[in-house]
């Protein structure tokens, strides 16, 4: 008889008989299955932080003009919002207003467009604004401060999609007000 304990109390015993395995063979079997368990364990963790890490979205990659319809108000109303970066987007839309978040390295303006007349118009506030992109339990969040007024937004999905015509990516940014 073949006695081997395992950490964490768990026991395994066999006995030779001629039908069935050597009981070394099958202790050599249940401490493989005990390795491969924690080493599977170990990718997963490895893996999930790894995701964690490179699926952050940073400065650079929201820098630009981010719009999203304001038909009736849509974006002080709707608590998702999606952002899209694409230069031919206000002409396939079919809405006259528009939010445009203007991002730069150093620079942030929330800005309100119309675009139905000639020429169209565009309102900002001249006081302090500025966007931050904070870390958060579930993910990351985008806090817009424009003058004493704060909206936090979490980050639910960021995504690049090539189109073959443009030289550029477009991106969409979907966020969810907090």
């Amino acid at each position: 008889m073949l006695r081997i304990k395992f950490s964490g109390g768990r026991q395994f015993s066999a006995s030779k008989s001629a039908s069935s395995p050597s009981a070394k063979t099958l202790a050599c079997i249940a401490l493989d299955k005990e390795i491969m368990n924690k080493g599977l364990l170990t990718i997963f963790i490895f893996v999930v932080t790894i995701g964690q890490s490179f699926g952050q979205v940073k400065r650079n990659d929201i820098t630009g003009d981010w719009e999203t319809d304001n038909k009736d108000s849509l974006y002080y109303k709707s608590d998702t919002i999606e952002f899209i970066q694409d230069a031919n987007w206000p002409y396939r839309n079919q809405t006259c207003d528009i939010v445009v978040l203007r991002i730069s390295k150093s620079d942030f303006k929330f800005i309100n467009s119309y675009l139905c007349t000639e020429p169209g118009r565009e309102r900002w506030t001249n006081g302090k604004q500025s966007i931050k992109i904070k870390k958060s339990k579930t993910g990351q969040t985008i806090e817009i401060k424009i003058l004493n007024k704060v909206e936090t937004f979490e980050i639910i999905d960021y995504k690049e999609e090539r189109v073959e015509r443009y030289p550029w990516d477009i991106k969409k940014l979907k966020l969810k007000r907090v």
